[in-house]
């Protein structure tokens, strides 16, 4: 069953970087041609980075009640900037991203073709070695995906294993474990409709 999902991200025309372009269209960093879904895509991007904003107003609004979840909101905020920069300069600079990867899959494609002219000298062996150390994005997913199930899930699980927290909660003696923390206009530190 694995094997046939990592299949699917295979692209036999980008032998080596099919898995990466998948990623990449997958979560609109490589923009599509398609219009709706373009900009539906920068849209969810400017999105990201308004949430981004209100986690640097959160912090501004904290600045001097509480030091620790200062430093733990920077923590975050600064991870989730530096994302930010490194999607802005792949939307930004799109057409030379796209160039290079069309490089690197001609420049791949070159070299398989002069393996197989060449059969016997090693070179499909050293091709077939690099091509299998570039599924490297592999293992890059699933630690992005198990880290953001367990951020995620984290302050949902405390508040459900926890019937002690809840109750305190509940009471307001608790604050209300969020995911990430940014300034809404409204109280959040509470359970809604209690």
């Amino acid at each position: 069953m694995l094997r046939s999902l990592l299949m699917k991200l295979e692209n036999p025309r980008r032998d080596l970087l099919g898995p990466n372009v998948k990623a990449l269209e997958f979560w609109g960093i490589l923009l599509p041609e398609n219009k709706p879904r373009r900009y539906m895509y920068i849209f969810l991007h400017a999105l990201v980075f308004l949430f981004t904003f209100t986690e640097y107003v959160d912090i501004f609004f904290i600045l001097n009640s509480d030091l620790i979840l200062v430093l733990t909101n920077v923590k975050i905020t600064l991870l989730a900037t530096i994302s930010c920069c490194k999607i802005s300069t792949f939307l930004f600079w799109q057409k030379r991203w796209k160039d290079i990867i069309d490089y690197v899959t001609r420049a791949d494609s070159s070299a398989r073709v002069a393996a197989a002219a060449a059969a016997g000298r090693g070179d499909a062996n050293i091709i077939r070695s690099y091509t299998r150390y570039s599924k490297i994005t592999y293992l890059f997913w699933s630690l992005m995906a198990t880290t953001n199930l367990f951020v995620i899930v984290q302050p949902i699980l405390k508040f459900f294993c926890s019937s002690e927290y809840r109750e305190n909660v509940r009471k307001g003696e608790e604050p209300l474990a969020q995911v990430v923390s940014s300034w809404v206009p409204f109280v959040k530190t509470t359970t809604p409709g209690t």
